[in-house]
């Protein structure tokens, strides 16, 4: 079942502009540049909260 469109029309044609202003840079002889990436863990913010604790703590009792 349809319910209706997802995207509108603008977003098609700024899509599809997008496109092809990707592709004349990359014809025109431009680079997309890579870099490595590192990986790393990641602890939201309640678990790096609630792992702080338990952590021992020399100025209380």
């Amino acid at each position: 079942m349809t319910i209706g469109q997802t995207r509108t029309t603008t977003k098609k044609e700024q899509s599809a502009e997008i496109e092809q202003a990707v592709e004349r840079f990359l014809n025109s002889g431009g680079k997309i540049q890579e870099f490595e990436t590192q990986r790393s863990e990641f602890r939201p913010t309640w678990e790096a909260y609630a792992n702080s604790a338990f952590e021992d703590r020399g100025h209380e009792a």
